[in-house]
């Protein structure tokens, strides 16, 4: 069994501060219990844009900017 995974998961606030819930399955996967000491690492996902222009026509003449 590993000691490490990557999930992603939302932050809620709690006081001043902000806290990231554990997934139970992560949780019961790396047997990790109360007032342990862990490591995370935070990073922001990197959004995907794919399907944003889903129906969108492919351009013709007439919506060129520079047409004469």
């Amino acid at each position: 069994m590993g000691n490490e995974m990557t999930v992603s998961t939302k932050t809620k606030r709690l006081g001043g501060s902000l806290m990231a819930i554990i997934p139970k399955k992560v949780v019961k996967k790396l047997e990790l219990r109360e007032n342990e000491s862990i490591e995370i690492r935070v990073k922001r996902p990197q959004k995907s844009y794919f399907g944003i222009c889903k129906g969108v026509s492919a351009f013709k003449e007439v919506d060129r900017f520079d047409r004469k």
